[in-house]
């Protein structure tokens, strides 16, 4: 997948060892000083394009064009449709769906990083995170349980923060719900694999499958989740 005059490196990541069944994920690498070319905003509808145009950053306009006409690319591929006549509207919580159903999907886009799943079966959530230290991470670690928060003082602290927050996050938008009102619901912490432990705080427990994905470089972390609950 490419745009010309984007310089965008699209590849599809090996997720076989996390045993993703029907989920394929594609991360892209984006040159964030480069020009937003006229062949990706012509991919959006009038709908995308506007949700661009209430970003304020010339970077965060080509994070979310690139990553939405991408995903129509892939979409449309997958569907043997047009890209640009797929009908695109915010589901539950705001959570992208097709209008006419097939296939689950999610994006999640920070600093260079961009991250596209398309699930075959199940609800899919995915999220990456640049390792921004901008702000004091203890306050915003505030917002974890306290066995989050213990693993982040244990561990190497920008890494554990990051790896938590991509975990939950992706945790939370497979499930389909607002990540803020349910921060507390479930205790994400990493292990030495790709896997995570999950601990849940509501009855009934859901199912889900989490783990994290490596994206071959420093500085970021990035996680999938597929929601196995039944219906």
């Amino acid at each position: 997948m490419s745009w010309d005059g984007a310089r965008v490196r699209c590849r599809q990541l090996d997720i076989r060892p996390l045993d993703f069944s029907g989920v394929a994920v594609w991360h892209l690498l984006l040159d964030l000083a480069a020009p937003l070319p006229s062949a990706v905003w012509a991919e959006l509808s009038e709908a995308e394009q506007a949700a661009c145009l209430r970003y304020r950053q010339p970077a965060d306009r080509l994070r979310y064009a690139i990553t939405r006409a991408t995903l129509r690319q892939l979409l449309g591929a997958h569907l043997g449709q047009s890209a640009g006549a797929l009908q695109i509207q915010p589901g539950a919580h705001g959570k992208p769906v097709l209008q006419a159903g097939g296939p689950q999907f999610n994006v999640s886009h920070a600093g260079q990083h961009a991250l596209i799943a398309i699930s075959e079966t199940h609800p899919v959530g995915v999220d990456v995170e640049a390792h921004d230290t901008r702000h004091p991470l203890t306050l915003l670690a505030e917002a974890y349980t306290p066995m989050e928060q213990a693993h982040c003082q244990r561990g190497e602290e920008v890494a554990a923060f990051f790896d938590v927050w991509s975990g939950k996050e992706a945790l939370l938008k497979a499930w389909g719900v607002g990540v803020a009102d349910h921060l507390a619901s479930v205790t994400v912490l990493p292990q030495a694999t790709p896997d995570y432990l999950l601990h849940w705080h509501i009855q009934p427990a859901r199912t889900m499958q989490l783990k994290r994905l490596d994206l071959g470089m420093a500085g970021v972390s990035a996680a999938l989740a597929l929601d196995l609950s039944p219906p």
